[in-house]
């Protein structure tokens, strides 16, 4: 059981079967919107920061001529935000990564190959190679009580923040930029416009919500 006070969101990961498009991260601060609609059959995942704006997308089709189905996929990406925020690094600013998932019934193991890249003028410069691999087991819902808990008050908030999101990476247009060196954190600004929205508001209140984190949204990107 986590200790009250302590808990924290996590960043997102959404799964699509035969999404229209994706955003492709290219350089630092910059994606690509890619078509995908001449590759049916992909699954398309999709990760984003703690504010849920974008970090990277990548789709593959499913093997199912294993033992055990499996996903495998490469992918641009920038730093995880862990090193760069929290960790003050700066030796490199995005990951080559490849990443390969495979499905065990309730448990599913995740392998990664990444090669951390110093992009710049000169073009993409290895520095590093990490591997690893994670195991992912799913608990029986009793013992996810406490993160319940935590996210029931929140979510209404977070399913506008979502909702906003998706209405800007909308796959108009050819790219998304972000300003480079970026503004205050835009995780701390959306985090702060939390108490604007709860569950049961009038629709007038929810309209304010979304323009304040568009326009905090907005202030962050190149246009």
């Amino acid at each position: 059981m986590p200790r009250a006070g302590t808990e924290i969101r996590h960043q997102s990961e959404d799964w699509e079967f035969d999404a229209a498009f994706l955003y492709d991260f290219v350089a630092p601060q910059t994606w690509q919107v890619k078509d995908l609609r001449s590759t049916p059959g992909l699954w398309t995942r999709r990760v984003t920061n703690l504010d849920d704006g974008l970090r990277y997308q990548c789709a593959a089709p499913w093997s199912t001529d294993t033992a055990y189905p499996d996903w495998s996929c490469r992918n641009y990406a920038p730093i995880p935000g862990r090193e760069s925020r929290d960790m003050s690094r700066s030796d490199y600013n995005a990951l080559d990564r490849h990443t390969r998932v495979v499905a065990y019934g309730n448990s599913w193991l995740e392998r990664q190959d990444n090669i951390k890249t110093i992009h710049g003028d000169a073009g993409r410069i290895p520095l590093a190679r990490e591997t690893g691999k994670n195991w992912y087991v799913r608990l029986p819902d009793a013992e996810c009580a406490a993160a319940r808990a935590f996210a029931e008050p929140r979510q209404a908030f977070w399913t506008l923040l979502r909702e906003t999101w998706d209405n800007v990476l909308d796959g108009r247009g050819s790219s998304w930029r972000r300003h480079r060196p970026a503004p205050p954190a835009l995780r701390e600004d959306v985090r702060d416009r939390r108490g604007l929205y709860r569950p049961g508001p009038a629709r007038p209140l929810r309209s304010a919500a979304r323009q304040r984190i568009l326009g905090v949204i907005e202030d962050y990107r190149v246009r």
